[in-house]
């Protein structure tokens, strides 16, 4: 191996050494020494302000806490609130009573798992703050279901050809949004591409899709189950139906006849 290589080997390796060091963190506060403290969280965050952290929507990695109550309440409730504080964690009589209502009173809850970070109306918030502000506008046509949006099924060259359209007297900037960012939007819902193009009409072009909403149960198709697809972009299919209505709703297609009596 060559010198090189060994350094580059080192390098990696002391990384890793520091991402992956046990369960014993050195934590410091503003102006206080560092003290060491067990745990499973390798971050924390402690802060007034809004933290502008850039969360994907089903992160796994961390919990967000809002407290909302702020040291100026505190201090017109008690004005000796933290004189009690200080006072509360030097005594050891106190602090056995602390550790014993946690240990053998509190229950914790059977949908409780050490291994993944309770979901905060605090962290849904900060996600959404955080969230690209083209992410949030597209998400506002989404919730409007106007134009493409009514459908479950949508393509990034269509959504961008509304929105242009749209912006032209508006001029916001909305209009420099492109293909790619509306793809990655798609994917920030988790929607379900379909593994081949295919055109939702008859006589259309084949074109890659997207589904948006009841994402589930397009994922469970066919790709080229185009009879079904084809309906919805009729109007004649709601993916929210039950299996059986749907069966309902093509029967008396079928009965009627046309493309979907094939």
């Amino acid at each position: 191996m060559s010198s090189e290589g060994k350094g580059s080997r080192k390098s990696k390796l002391a990384k890793l050494k520091n991402l992956i060091d046990g369960d014993v963190h050195s934590v410091e506060e503003k102006y206080i020494n560092t003290f060491q403290h067990r745990c499973h969280y390798r971050f924390y965050l402690a802060t007034n302000e809004g933290v502008p952290l850039d969360l994907a929507r089903d992160d796994r990695r961390c919990m967000f806490v809002k407290i909302n109550v702020l040291k100026r309440h505190l201090l017109e409730q008690d004005p000796d609130y933290y004189k009690k504080l200080w006072a509360f964690q030097e005594d050891d009589e106190k602090i056995s009573e602390v550790y014993h209502h946690y240990k053998n009173v509190r229950k914790i809850s059977d949908k409780f798992n050490v291994n993944v970070p309770l979901k905060t109306d605090a962290k849904s918030m900060l996600i959404h703050a955080g969230r690209d502000q083209a992410f949030k506008e597209l998400d506002e046509l989404f919730r409007s279901k106007e134009g493409v949006f009514k459908f479950d099924l949508v393509n990034s060259r269509e959504v961008y050809e509304q929105i242009q359209m749209a912006e032209q007297e508006q001029q916001t900037m909305m209009r420099f949004i492109t293909e790619r960012k509306i793809t990655d939007w798609f994917n920030s819902l988790d929607g379900y591409n379909f593994a081949k193009p295919f055109s939702k009409d008859v006589n259309g072009d084949q074109q890659r899709w997207w589904a948006i909403r009841n994402i589930d149960r397009w994922s469970e198709l066919r790709n080229h189950d185009l009879m079904i697809i084809r309906a919805h972009f009729d109007g004649l299919l709601d993916m929210q139906h039950d299996k059986r209505e749907q069966a309902k709703l093509f029967d008396k297609q079928i009965t009627k006849g046309g493309v979907y009596a094939n």
